[in-house]
């Protein structure tokens, strides 16, 4: 039951991460791979107000979304410049400058060893309640990711979104600030990704590097895009299926050095299968794709 409770909890943070990039990629038409980034951010900041802040778990919680907000900013500025494949590539070398931090800055993220004790303190009485405690924060914390993306998808809002997806060109022929919209939906996305930090460093209660490498960030836009850019329910989807499904590895018989690479293998497939038999992805709308997306965003 442990078990189980547990892939719920991290479908439940892969979910809030997997909506947040598809409201930048599939409603912005901002292709990013920094979603890993803007999570550690989330999960060092919450980490780092527990044990050396001493704040309560819920007041750690915020500072680590507010981190992540402050992280989206560069990403934010590069947008106002930088278009399709450039901002694609700017994101990555944020997501490597990321990563670098995480390993090296030693005196404030621990280095390889990570942060360890996020729990006790403020956080105990998190790990005290019930054993269905954190799949119902981490599903709160999907849910209310699935509600941003829905209001801010719609409305007039959801029609500048489009616009800048679209055309940027149109958008900026209606008069709409092209720049505070990059920011505001930048800094949404942002604030989600890095709540489901928050999340997982007080599930886990210890954070290091190689939780949001460029390998997390893959996996994130994997899950979106397979489920379906453009869709609610898609990414939704996608991070129930990729978390579920490689899961079963572990009942295959597989030595566990065979069983952990073929994760990446897994993700890699699906990705390629989606591309080619089902660019739209699985719930996406027909006549849609990721090409098309991609393709759009070159134009701008």
């Amino acid at each position: 039951m442990d078990y189980l409770l547990h892939i719920v909890t991290l479908v439940g943070i892969f979910t809030a991460l997997a909506v947040s990039f598809e409201l930048l990629a599939g409603q912005a038409g901002l292709l990013s791979l920094s979603h890993a980034a803007l999570y550690g951010v989330g999960a060092y900041g919450t980490a780092l107000a527990l044990t050396r802040g001493g704040l309560p778990a819920f007041g750690g919680l915020l500072v680590g979304i507010a981190c992540a907000v402050i992280a989206a900013v560069p990403i934010g500025v590069a947008g106002l410049r930088l278009r399709g494949d450039r901002f694609v590539l700017a994101t990555l070398a944020f997501q490597v400058l990321a990563t670098s931090v995480f390993e090296n800055w030693i005196g404030l993220t621990g280095g390889t060893l990570g942060i360890s004790g996020v729990g006790r303190g403020g956080a105990g009485a998190w790990h005290s309640g019930v054993s269905g405690f954190f799949p119902l924060v981490a599903g709160a914390v999907a849910a209310i990711a699935i509600v941003l993306r829905t209001v801010l998808s719609t409305g007039p809002f959801g029609r500048v979104l489009h616009c800048l997806r679209d055309d940027e060109a149109i958008a900026l022929s209606l008069g709409k600030s092209v720049q505070r919209v990059k920011f505001q939906v930048l800094a949404v996305s942002g604030g989600v990704a890095g709540a489901a930090g928050g999340v997982f460093a007080l599930y886990t209660t210890y954070v290091d590097p190689y939780s949001f490498t460029l390998n997390e960030s893959i996996a994130v836009a994997t899950m979106a895009i397979v489920g379906g850019l453009r869709t609610t329910w898609g990414p939704v989807l996608g991070a129930t299926a990729l978390i579920f499904l490689p899961e079963l590895l572990r009942f295959s018989g597989l030595p566990q050095s065979i069983a952990a690479p073929m994760n990446q293998v897994f993700f890699g497939a699906a990705l390629v299968w989606v591309v080619v038999a089902r660019p739209q992805g699985l719930l996406g709308p027909a006549g849609g794709s990721f090409a098309g997306d991609r393709a759009g965003s070159r134009s701008a």
